[in-house]
């Protein structure tokens, strides 16, 4: 499927994490059906540069570092004050779409509202995410601590939390928005 799927985009050619994209969409479809849910997550519901230079992904860090800091100021703080690196964990997210990163049926969730809503929903579920577990991050004195909450609250959490729990406000219009001046931004850095 993969192979099939540099064949017809090589401008775009392979990207890590895409295995575990394919190899989730042939858990669920067949594969022809799989490589054409591939090409629309690819090409029409992720920004075009998402996976080929990973500009896409790093945009969206961005944005959902500024909605972030914006919706849940105090928990941002609290992760800068223990050295929490936000970033490694969003892009592993954000590129592999939460993929190894929820139960199966959370993460099937997920897919499902990416499939209806867009990209919009990557961003309202790492909110979620990060809102279900701030009294805990809070309680948390390093780093260590923080990634250790994440990482058995990402292993618990059931369909039925996350979508009882789900972040609404984040709008498609606010991403297209932020997406933009940090486009801007980040190109000029790379004029830099």
């Amino acid at each position: 499927m993969l192979n099939a799927y540099v064949q017809r985009c090589s401008s775009i050619g392979y990207c890590q994490g895409w295995n575990f994209i394919a190899a989730r969409l042939l858990l669920v479809m067949q594969e022809e059906e799989a490589f054409w849910c591939l090409v629309q997550i690819v090409e029409v519901i992720l920004p075009l540069d998402y996976y080929t230079n990973l500009l896409g992904v790093l945009i969206d860090y961005k944005v959902f570092q500024l909605i972030m800091e914006d919706r849940l100021p105090k928990l941002c703080k609290h992760l800068d004050a223990n050295n929490f690196e936000l970033n490694m964990l969003i892009t592993k997210w954000l590129i592999c779409l939460f993929i190894n990163h929820l139960p199966l049926d959370a993460e099937l969730a997920v897919w499902d509202l990416l499939m209806i809503k867009g990209a919009s929903v990557l961003f309202r579920v790492a909110i979620t995410l990060f809102q279900m577990m701030q009294a805990d991050i809070i309680k948390c004195t390093d780093s260590c601590e923080i990634y250790m909450i994440m990482d058995q609250f990402s292993k618990s959490i059931t369909r039925e939390q996350l979508l009882d729990n789900l972040y609404v406000g984040v709008r498609s219009k606010e991403i297209d928005e932020l997406r933009l001046s940090c486009r801007e931004e980040m190109f000029e850095l790379l004029e830099k």
